[in-house]
């Protein structure tokens, strides 16, 4: 791999990731609104994601280290995290989005520190690079939250939904 193609690419990553996350996560509870939910049901879903976060990044990085298969494991939870995101704008019952946010707080889980480990090893020699590669995601956020905060504001609130699945795809 060509030497600043170690540095592009993870740059590029965080930048997109944090824009997709743009997107998303400063509507949620908009969304949770929208759909009628009370305080106490916002409450437990926006709790919820963490606690599950604590299963699910051990429980995916720790098969990816006895599988050897990072990259894969990667690529999958990446991509059911955004099928899942797909289906918020069909849900009604806050059974159905408890089950979604649940699932999608077990597969997005890992993506960080697969994201954070791919990059130094990327690095080598040259780890003191992580803080201007990372900051990628900042510009990301930076960039994208203003455009989809207009887009979101026009079109509604399924646009966060496609907007992330689509820039984190």
């Amino acid at each position: 791999m060509h030497h600043n193609m170690k540095k592009i690419y993870p740059f590029f990553f965080y930048l997109l990731y944090f824009g997709a996350n743009a997107c998303f996560f400063p509507y949620i509870v908009l969304y949770y609104q929208s759909l009628g939910f009370t305080g106490t049901q916002i409450g437990l879903l926006s709790a919820i994601s963490p606690l599950i976060s604590l299963v699910g990044a051990p429980f995916w990085t720790g098969l990816a280290d006895v599988s050897r298969r990072h990259r894969l494991v990667m690529s999958i939870t990446l991509l059911v995290s955004i099928g899942l995101v797909l289906t918020y704008p069909l849900l009604k019952t806050i059974s159905a989005v408890f089950i979604i946010v649940s699932l999608y707080s077990f597969m997005i889980a890992p993506v960080n520190s697969f994201a954070d480990s791919a990059t130094m090893t990327m690095l080598g020699d040259q780890k003191n690079m992580y803080g201007r590669i990372r900051a990628g995601g900042t510009i990301g956020w930076g960039f994208i939250a203003p455009i989809a905060g207009i887009i979101i504001e026009r079109f509604g609130l399924n646009w966060a939904f496609w907007s992330y699945s689509a820039i984190m795809f």
